[in-house]
């Protein structure tokens, strides 16, 4: 994985997990209100027999629990690549191997390391690191055959079993369109475009020379200054003032959201000595007065509170903490198996947006959730990421896999969509995430 793409670990890389999918009547035996009937075939009762809820590596994990969940990786997979036939088992059967040898690379890794939270520093530092961090990224290389053969048996498994399809939204009809601008990274470059809401390419922002990627972009709550991360090996925070096009930069810091003053924003640092949360000074330093001792990206919630997603690091489970900003305990706002990402607090400030990433696809996606933490619903199923609001709360835009490149997050694009989810449509080509809805033109 390199930064600027969606995080990518083993469960993602694992099969069933690597489609950008939109569930239309699930047909799995975890899914009995479906009205599909038809007999299990062998490959699906092994599908079926995959534990989705059991525990991910987390760094907290000894050697030989690391050991032991990759062993039931690779028995999931067998037995799937066991009942399968024809194709689909040449294909399965290549996955499993390609599975042995990421087994060997990243045990090897971890024992080097000595422990597994030297190994997510190493993984941190090393700028792997989007709004959450995985330290399998470390030693996953795919070749084009490894990328193909998952991404096939991932696809053939989701349409047999799970009945679910492809993400496949059509453009918005201009008539229909709501108003103002997307911005949009383009993959691994340092470009960020403009796109209208009927997917017009407006051009490309105009930015000072920042090193690739860029990530995490986030709009000061007047609409006027936009922030982001960019680069690997010198990596900054950028703010770009879009209304006069000037730009600071700042170092040592990742993730920043907006306080409501639009004039600070919060950030979490400390990746060398070990992390912590802070408002950042106008010189691009972080405020020692500010400190919070807690991992995780912090997000803008209210005057006195931030939210944040706990366990930034790889593994479930998972939270979203809302952390006072003076320094008292935090409490949890929702807690999972799945990986949380992003909670975007919508602007009547009852809302959060939060990408989730579960080991089942059709668990996964954008998930609204009351600001209480009491009430959630699904609004999308599937690989998502980086979910935004528009300025009146009435449409949310994120990225998903393109439907011809299934997986190849390279092939992202951004799709809009209203709260209720029924109106639904892309506005990218290929190629890009990290959206954020901006209130007007930008000249």
């Amino acid at each position: 994985m390199k930064p600027g793409h969606p995080p990518r670990s083993v469960e993602t890389l694992r099969l069933g997990a690597l489609v950008a999918l939109l569930a239309t009547g699930c047909t799995t035996a975890h899914h009995p209100a479906s009205s599909n009937t038809r007999p299990r075939t062998g490959v699906c009762q092994a599908f079926d027999a995959i534990d989705w809820k059991s525990p991910s590596i987390t760094e907290n994990d000894s050697l030989e629990q690391t050991s032991a969940k990759l062993d039931q990786r690779r028995r999931d997979d067998q037995r799937v690549a066991d009942a399968a036939s024809g194709a689909l088992k040449t294909e399965a059967e290549g996955v499993v191997r390609d599975e042995d040898r990421y087994r060997t690379r990243f045990l090897a890794e971890w024992q080097s390391a000595g422990d597994g939270h030297q190994l997510h520093r190493k993984a941190a530092l090393a700028g792997f690191f989007t709004s959450s961090s995985y330290v399998e990224s470390l030693v996953y290389q795919p070749s084009d055959g490894e990328t193909t053969r998952r991404r096939t048996v991932a696809a053939s498994l989701a349409s047999e079993c799970a009945g679910l399809k492809l993400l496949d939204p059509p453009r918005l009809d201009k008539a229909h369109a709501p108003s103002g601008e997307v911005l949009a990274v383009k993959l691994d470059s340092n470009e960020i475009h403009r796109f209208s809401t009927d997917g017009t390419d407006l051009g490309k922002l105009s930015l000072p020379d920042v090193e690739a990627p860029i990530r995490d972009l986030s709009l000061s709550p007047d609409g006027e200054q936009l922030a982001f991360d960019a680069g690997t090996s010198h990596r900054k925070g950028w703010v770009i003032n879009l209304t006069t096009g000037t730009a600071v930069s700042s170092t040592g810091v990742i993730c920043a959201d907006w306080d409501d003053d639009n004039s600070h924003r919060w950030a979490m640092g400390g990746l060398a000595s070990g992390p912590f949360i802070a408002r950042i000074l106008p010189d691009g330093a972080l405020d020692p007065a500010t400190r919070i001792d807690r991992e995780g990206c912090p997000y803008r919630f209210s005057s006195s509170m931030l939210a944040a997603h706990v366990s930034p690091f790889d593994g479930a489970p998972s939270q979203i903490d809302l952390i006072p900003k003076n320094g008292d305990p935090p409490s949890t706002l929702v807690a999972t198996s799945c990986n949380l990402v992003a909670p975007r607090i919508s602007p009547d400030s009852r809302t959060f947006a939060i990408t989730t990433g579960c080991r089942n696809d059709a668990e996964s996606g954008v998930y609204l959730v009351d600001a209480n933490g009491k009430r959630y619903r699904q609004l999308t199923r599937g690989v998502a990421a980086a979910a935004t609001w528009s300025t009146d709360g009435a449409w949310l835009t994120f990225g998903t896999y393109d439907v011809d490149h299934a997986g190849d997050a390279s092939k992202m694009r951004v799709v809009i969509s209203t709260v209720d989810g029924k109106s639904m449509g892309a506005i990218t080509p290929a190629g890009y995430s990290w959206p954020i809805w901006v209130p007007r033109e930008i000249k």
